[in-house]
């Protein structure tokens, strides 16, 4: 008797101990119903977002008139790097179910910003000093693919993969296996 109590025991803890536990490192799934989750790989690092104690949200979003476009706007916050904290946003405009968006970026001769169908920047910072600032620009873009944009559930789905060029040094992060599900603010 004693040996299959043993025996049982032993099982229930092999049968538990290789239960599928959430791995708060993992990317999110790729779903599409406004569940507030985000996550990518910055040169192959993953980093789910996260919330922080001051944080609303972990991941937020917004679309608006401006002139004659609208545009949509999506961030996030990653607070375990061992760098600090890494804040990314995606802009894009005029954005539909199933496009796919270029993302660069480009100055002017005049210091304006000149947009191609979107872009996306970095930044990350430790709570004394500002480390990267970093943005897609024209010669190496990256992409964006709305999987679902719901104006009347307010709800924003896709991925995303593009380069981040550091501007000042020039150093290139790749963020890949990028993916977004939110409900955004009108």
């Amino acid at each position: 008797m004693k040996g299959r109590v043993l025996l049982t025991g032993l099982m229930a803890t092999l049968l538990c101990s290789s239960c599928d536990k959430n791995d708060p490192d993992a990317l999110p799934k790729e779903t599409q119903h406004g569940a507030n989750t985000a996550g990518y790989a910055l040169d192959g690092k993953v980093l789910p977002a996260v919330r922080c104690i001051t944080c609303l949200e972990t991941v937020g979003g917004n679309y608006y008139p401006i002139a004659k476009d609208k545009v949509f706007t999506f961030g996030m916050q990653n607070h375990k790097t061992s760098a600090g904290t890494v804040e990314l946003s995606v802009l894009v405009t005029n954005p539909k179910t199933g496009g796919v968006y270029q993302l660069g970026e480009g100055i002017s001769s005049v210091g304006q910003h000149v947009m191609t169908q979107g872009y996306a920047r970095m930044k990350r910072y430790d709570d004394k000093t500002f480390f990267i600032a970093a943005s897609t620009d024209p010669a190496n873009m990256g992409t964006l693919t709305l999987t679902r944009f719901d104006t009347v559930a307010h709800i924003a789905a896709g991925t995303f993969s593009f380069p981040l060029r550091d501007h000042d040094t020039g150093q290139y992060y790749y963020v890949t296996k990028g993916r977004f599900d939110l409900h955004y603010d009108d």
